[in-house]
């Protein structure tokens, strides 16, 4: 909490979904760097 974060737990399609969305985004950044 000290760093302004929350637990937070997700299975099944739900922690899919992260995963994807974190991956496009990483991805975009990563582009933009020109890597």
């Amino acid at each position: 909490k000290k760093n302004g974060w929350d637990d937070a737990f997700l299975a099944g399609e739900p922690f899919g979904d992260f995963l994807a969305e974190q991956d496009r985004r990483v991805a975009t950044v990563l582009k933009e760097l020109g890597l």
